[in-house]
Parts: structure tokens; C-alpha cells; sequence
């Protein structure tokens, strides 16, 4: 149950992406870029009660009951993330198009406006601490593939497959 204001959630984002193309024959060649960063802002109005219990029977004994406080939040993270990319639609022939790509993605930790909680299971504790949610990586190579094949001469029947390597985005993990 709310009851009130639960205070004010808001997310600024900023994107860029450019690309550019360049056809040869039986070559488009395609390459870009994609630049974003995400802001999402916290500002709870007042802290927080959770009560949890096993039946209706347990609230009014108070027996087995759980219980979790949190104090007001009044938070925001910084989340960027870049991509580089290139790939060449090849037309092999009148009936076959092969389009193999590469993407470079670049999503290194979110730097957070205050100090960040991590869990250590050694001492079943949380600790304080300023370091990275997780180590940066820039050998975020993700090569990609894809074939079309014209089944009939009209065109109206095509055969498609794709593959390719992904990585997960950090906007989805690391928001708050």
C-alpha cells in the first residue's frame, strides 16, 4: 500500500549515432557509430516499511514476522555505453545476398553519486566501497552473419538465416 508522494523518478538520455554507407558493384559497405548515456534519477519523498508475514494470523501475534526499513533515497547514476560497427551487404548473385558485419561494444561501469554496497559472502556481510560494479571490458568483439536466398525467381519466396554474438547492455543491469 502507498500512501503519499513517493517522490520523483526521472531518466535523462542523450544519443548519437551516425553512420555512413559507401555501394561498389555488388558491395554497400555500412559503418557507424552509437553513443549513449543515461541518466536516471531517484528522489524518494520518504524511506520505506516492508512487512512480510507467513498468514493474516501472524500480524496480529507478530510471530514470524519479517521486516525491512530503508531510509529516503535521493540517487543518480551515470550510465554510458559506445559501439562501433562496420558490415558489407554483398550481392553474390541475382538470388544470394551474404551480409557479414563486426561491432565493437564498450560499456564500462556506471559511475554512481554516492558510495556503492557490495556483498561479501566470505564474511555474509555488505561492505562500503567506491569500486567498479564490474571490470571494463574492451574486447567486447561481436562478429555477425547473414544469408538470404531467393527460393523463386519472382522473389516472393526468400530463405534468411542469422547469426551473430551479443552482448548484454549495461543500461539494463545497472540502472537503479
Amino acid at each position: 500500500m502507498v500512501s503519499g508522494s513517493e517522490g520523483v523518478r526521472r531518466q535523462r538520455q542523450f544519443q548519437l549515432l551516425q553512420s555512413v554507407s559507401l555501394n561498389a558493384g555488388r558491395h554497400a559497405l555500412r559503418m557507424g557509430f552509437d553513443y549513449r548515456r543515461i541518466v536516471p534519477i531517484r528522489r524518494d519523498a520518504t524511506g520505506t516499511l516492508s512487512v512480510i508475514a507467513q498468514d493474516m494470523s501472524a500480524l496480529s501475534t507478530t510471530t514470524n514476522l519479517w521486516t525491512g526499513r530503508s531510509a529516503a533515497l535521493s540517487e543518480s547514476t551515470v550510465v554510458t555505453e559506445w559501439a562501433l560497427w562496420v558490415q558489407d551487404t554483398w550481392q553474390v548473385s541475382r538470388r544470394l545476398t551474404i551480409t557479414p558485419g563486426l561491432r565493437w561494444e564498450f560499456s564500462p561501469p556506471p559511475v554512481t553519486s554516492s558510495p556503492v554496497y557490495f556483498y561479501d559472502p566470505v564474511n555474509d556481510d555488505l561492505t562500503q566501497g567506491q569500486q567498479p560494479l564490474w571490470p571494463a571490458s574492451y574486447r567486447n568483439f561481436a562478429p555477425r552473419l547473414g544469408v538470404a536466398y531467393q527460393l523463386s525467381r519472382d522473389g516472393r519466396t526468400v530463405l534468411r538465416g542469422a547469426a551473430g554474438l551479443f552482448y548484454d547492455s549495461s543500461l539494463s543491469i545497472a540502472t537503479i
